[in-house]
């Protein structure tokens, strides 16, 4: 790649979020997320995320919202992975969307 390709691509990936982006997200913006995406889209997203995403929400939610939000996954079973698919997407562009209204 060109300097001027490099250069694109880090302008491109700084308008852009990825799943691996709510990781290095402050919990003020993710509880403001949380606040925004209706409760079944985040449980269908947290079940089809890993454990480092599900604790890093869980880590601005209370105990009890916590405790309902995995009694939830559990009680939604095991989705396809096209349906994992659909609510990562579903919840990323959510989340884009409210990053976007913020700058």
């Amino acid at each position: 790649l060109t300097t001027s390709d490099k250069q694109t691509a880090e302008e491109i990936r700084n308008q852009v979020f990825f799943l691996d982006d709510i990781l290095e997200t402050g919990d003020d913006v993710l509880e403001d997320i949380v606040g925004k995406i209706g409760n079944g889209k985040l449980v269908r997203f947290l079940a089809s995320t890993g454990s480092e995403i599900r604790n890093k929400f869980f880590g601005v939610l209370t105990t009890r919202a916590t405790s309902i939000i995995t009694e939830d996954m559990e009680n939604l079973g095991e989705l396809t992975s096209a349906e994992q698919v659909e609510a990562i997407n579903n919840v990323l562009n959510e989340i884009r969307s409210i990053l976007n209204l913020k700058e």
